[in-house]
């Protein structure tokens, strides 16, 4: 019996380790095509059998074909090497280094293509939070069964650069939905200002309806303050006989035209009153303490001149002024008077568009 030489150990230690390893690698593409087949049955059921949970989860569904085009490939490819290893392993070949690498690469792109089907019916975001993703653990863990670190990191370099791609070009890329992610972004920002903006105001809503109500009163008390139609005239004798009361002489008391604005009746008075300062200064507090709102406008204080039937050269009254000053009073339209002036507007304008130019002109000279 011959004995064995260092060479020849070393030579069966090593067609020992490459036998095992190709054991193992049968063994992982057996677990590998297993799996891939399990998946495409649940998928083809869910499809053919529950087509209303599956229209749910993917817009506008799956066609029945779609789980064959996509996992069918990958669960046949594992098949055919299945068999390729095996014939390799009865016929006492290695499977080359290259052929692993290769088959790595091959392997670790079925999720990616399973990734990319199904962000045509997702969302690319809500894909990549779903299960395809965690298949790359599944290719990485199975691919420490090839006892070789350097392909179990190939295969996990694959991994992670096809779902980096994938994640840029479905999400980040102008492509993708990241255009609309932004304004997704910016139409959050906005809903939170105008709910911050909705919960303050809610959060003063009893403020504000006292305020409201504050406002009503006021505005109740100032329109009791305006003189209705028939109390205009009494108005305009109070408001004589506070100049005369302060005593002050009135040389004019002229009322002028009437005009109409909102809801109110405006009524110009034009008013010459002579005497001194103070006595100005009473008149003005005495209009002030009316019961109805008189507002004073275009006040002018001037020296009294000479009589105009004095001596020629006779010195005028050095302590007598004139106050001259445009009083202003309001009166409520009623409802009547309101209503009718719109119509009135719009007559006359109807008669002013319905006349000649010719027509228009002679008005204007006369």
């Amino acid at each position: 019996m011959a004995e064995a030489t260092p060479d020849s150990v070393a030579d069966g230690y090593a067609r020992e380790l490459r036998r095992e390893i190709l054991r193992s690698e049968i063994q992982r593409v057996q677990v590998l095509a297993v799996v891939l087949l399990i998946l495409l049955a649940l998928t083809l059921c869910a499809v053919n059998l529950l087509p209303g949970i599956v229209q749910r989860l993917f817009n506008n569904g799956l066609a029945w074909w779609e789980p064959f085009a996509v996992i069918g490939p990958f669960a046949l490819y594992e098949i055919v090497v299945l068999f390729v290893l095996r014939w390799r392993a009865a016929t006492n070949r290695d499977f080359p280094r290259y052929a692993r690498f290769a088959n790595a690469l091959v392997e670790t792109s079925m999720p990616s293509a399973v990734i990319f089907v199904l962000s045509h019916h997702m969302d690319p975001s809500t894909v990549f939070g779903f299960w395809p993703p965690l298949l790359y653990f599944v290719f990485i863990l199975l691919s420490t069964l090839r006892l070789d670190f350097w392909l179990s990191l190939w295969t996990g370099i694959v991994a992670a650069v096809e779902q980096f791609l994938l994640v840029w070009w479905f999400v980040w890329s102008d492509n993708g939905n990241r255009p609309e992610l932004l304004r997704a972004r910016a139409e959050q920002v906005s809903l939170w200002d105008t709910f911050d903006q909705k919960q303050r105001k809610a959060a003063n809503l009893e403020a504000y309806r006292q305020q409201l109500a504050e406002i009503e009163r006021t505005f109740g008390a100032m329109l009791r303050q305006l003189p209705g139609k028939t109390e205009v005239p009494s108005l305009l004798v109070d408001i004589s006989q506070t100049g005369l009361a302060a005593g002050l002489q009135e040389r004019l008391f002229q009322p002028g035209t009437e005009s109409r604005k909102d809801f109110y009746a405006e009524l110009p008075i034009k008013i010459q009153l002579t005497g001194g300062y103070h006595e100005f200064g009473l008149f003005v507090s005495g209009i002030a303490a009316l019961p109805r709102i008189v507002t004073l406008h275009d006040i002018e204080i001037t020296r009294s001149g000479r009589a105009s039937n004095s001596r020629k050269g006779a010195p005028a009254p050095s302590d007598e002024l004139t106050l001259n000053l445009t009083a202003k009073t309001y009166r409520y339209l009623d409802e009547g008077e309101a209503s009718a002036e719109p119509a009135a507007d719009d007559k006359d304008a109807k008669g002013k568009k319905g006349k000649t130019r010719r027509e228009r002109e002679q008005e204007k000279k006369t």
